[in-house]
């Protein structure tokens, strides 16, 4: 037998109308799409991992989205900011930005920063 739990609000624009956040129950991931005037109208940019059974996504701010998960009973927030410290300084070798501490900011960054992304403790 499987259990579903109801969406709440499985999908939001932020503020500034250029994203569309929608909730991946059955991946527990936040998936993050750039809308455009012309085609392609939706592109799938970031897929960050968050808590069990995602039902509900709301952005606070443009950059800010905070999500419900319904199984981990938990809140997840994602920021931006946090990616774009991290892409501004791309192939630098800054100490802010660099998480592995190889001396050089690059995908291996995005990448452990990516996969920490998560629910709150």
């Amino acid at each position: 037998m499987h259990f579903e739990r109801p969406h709440v609000h499985p999908l939001e624009l932020t503020q500034d109308g250029t994203r569309l956040l929608a909730v991946n129950t059955v991946d527990a991931r936040l998936e993050i799409f750039a809308l455009s005037n012309a085609a392609p109208y939706l592109t799938l940019i970031g897929s960050v991992p968050v808590g069990l059974d995602p039902v509900s996504v709301r952005a606070r701010s443009a950059t800010e989205a905070w999500i419900v998960n319904h199984v981990s009973d938990s809140v997840s927030i994602v920021d931006a900011a946090d990616l774009a410290v991290l892409l501004n300084a791309w192939g630098s070798t800054s100490e802010l930005a660099d998480i592995d501490c190889n001396h050089i900011v690059d995908a291996a960054d995005i990448s452990l920063l990516l996969n920490r992304w998560g629910p709150c403790n």
